[in-house]
């Protein structure tokens, strides 16, 4: 049952940015990250889908570990799930006019919640790139 907590977790994940994304007055998705979708009136959406996302995704760390005994690859897939979490902990900060009414530049220093958000999305996107290389 994990197993699909993970699966449902990652296609959750996706298709809410994608409509969210789309929906969103303001959001180029060219020029704004899936993260700045947690900001502004509807930001709650997209923090809610990180939380519940990366807990579904953590979930199903024991399944894997049950069903292939690679502990690398458990952990793995917990530490991803765990950065979603630790991304819509931490929202980055509002920039490049995003969310509509924000100056349109990218500031040369960031806050300590938006450096947590930098970290813990490198983590997010090491973790799958190291998973989709084995």
């Amino acid at each position: 049952m994990s197993l699909v907590a993970g699966i449902a977790g990652t296609v959750l994940f996706v298709v809410t940015f994608l409509v969210d994304g789309l929906t969103r007055p303001g959001y180029d998705p060219v020029r704004h990250p899936v993260s700045a979708l947690a900001l502004g009136r509807r930001g709650w959406m997209q923090t809610a889908n990180f939380l519940v996302s990366g807990l579904l995704v953590t979930a199903a760390a024991p399944g894997l570990h049950a069903a292939t005994g690679s502990r690398w690859l458990t952990a793995s897939v917990a530490v991803f799930g765990l950065a979603l979490v630790a991304s819509g902990v931490f929202p980055m900060d509002r920039m490049r006019g995003y969310p509509p009414g924000t100056p349109d530049v990218t500031p040369t220093s960031y806050s300590r919640r938006h450096q947590i958000h930098d970290v813990a999305g490198a983590v997010v996107f090491g973790t799958r790139n190291a998973v989709a290389s084995r």
